[in-house]
């Protein structure tokens, strides 16, 4: 599946992106595994936070389970992604799930705050940890902004999202939690 560094690139059909999926999912799985099994061997698995999150939604070759958009839009296909956190002994439901937008700019406040150290002022994002502990605290407005070729911006205020296609000067305003 994977080519080596140097090795041409085969042209790829849309018939080979299951296979491709699998196997870089087969890839992943099985590094994470080793990281978790290399902190059990080393006695600090139940007290080390493990984060996994993907950066972006798919491209226009995968799916994004029925959402609108892919990588590179503000629509929900091309950000919605999971988000892993594993922290045994840090009082986190397993399986808790947080339907409003977070960023990855959220992990650095997250883990200060676990360290019990203040954030510099400047620092971008929010912890997340209220959300981990069952909290539902507000959010406030959350403002989107890709590259300029992609000319679309847009604001989340749970539950709307207001999306600006800038080349047409269109605005979009979407209710999330029924559309």
């Amino acid at each position: 599946g994977f080519r080596k560094v140097g090795e041409p690139q085969a042209r790829r059909t849309k018939a080979d992106v299951p296979r491709l999926y699998k196997e870089m999912i087969e890839v992943m799985d099985e590094g994470v595994g080793r990281l978790l099994t290399h902190l059990e061997k080393c006695g600090l698995r139940e007290n080390t936070i493990v984060i996994f999150c993907s950066d972006n939604g798919p491209t226009k070759d995968g799916s994004t389970a029925g959402l609108r958009g892919t990588k590179g839009t503000v629509y929900e296909g091309g950000h919605r992604v999971p988000l892993f956190i594993h922290w045994p002994t840090g009082g986190i439901d397993a399986g808790r799930d947080i339907p409003e937008l977070t960023a990855n700019v959220d992990v650095m406040p997250t883990l200060l705050e676990l360290a019990g150290v203040s954030p510099p002022e400047n620092l971008h994002g929010r912890s997340l940890i209220p959300y981990l502990l069952g909290a539902d605290p507000d959010r406030g407005p959350f403002l989107m902004q890709l590259p300029e070729k992609s000319e679309q911006q847009a604001i989340v205020d749970w539950p709307f999202k207001l999306i600006w296609q800038m080349k047409r000067n269109r605005l979009l305003l979407f209710n999330l939690e029924t559309d």
